[in-house]
């Protein structure tokens, strides 16, 4: 008889599976919701980088006061990244980083011969991870190579279409007249 103090009937059986249907409900429910809670953090930090950006030129010949508003604003940022890391969210390290769509956006191109086509050379606005998980793609600006016309004169690809390679700006098949 010890064997049936193990047993479950079927009833008991039936509760055990919707109390933890129940539990994984409520588990996606509050991932979602912390999801949601995170972008809102990372959109205002994203608010923070352009104001400290447009404080840093003039960081040091403003007068006390505004000295102060960049030291607070500084303190602010600086605490809403930590926030943000103990919650498991981490910033996409990608400058100097080939292209990765699946992590980046590309905002703009910058022509040279001198680092690699597709190589990261700006970060516009950080992208960020949430325990490894994607939760906002980095906008970058890229790489592009220098072209070199028939009479030996250096152009970006934008300046003069190229009917035999591919179009980067909308990245279309080769374009035909």
């Amino acid at each position: 008889m010890a064997e049936d103090r193990f047993a479950l009937d079927g009833d008991q059986l039936l509760r055990a599976f919707d109390f933890a249907s129940e539990l994984s409900a409520r588990e996606m429910e509050h991932r979602d919701r912390m999801r949601s809670l995170l972008l809102d953090l990372v959109n205002v930090l994203h608010g923070f980088d352009r104001l400290w950006k447009s404080f840093e030129p003039i960081q040091d010949v403003t007068p006390e006061k505004a000295r102060h508003l960049v030291e607070s604003c500084g303190v602010l940022k600086r605490h809403i990244e930590k926030v943000l890391n103990d919650a498991g969210v981490s910033s996409i390290q990608c400058l100097g980083a080939p292209l990765d769509p699946k992590m980046h956006s590309v905002m703009e191109t910058r022509p040279t011969n001198d680092i690699q086509a597709d190589t990261i050379v700006e970060e516009v606005s950080r992208g960020f991870t949430w325990h490894g998980e994607l939760l906002v793609k980095a906008l970058v600006v890229v790489a592009e190579p220098l072209m070199a016309d028939v009479s030996g004169r250096t152009a970006t690809s934008g300046s003069e279409p190229d009917n035999n390679s591919p179009d980067r700006s909308r990245g279309s098949e080769p374009s035909s007249r």
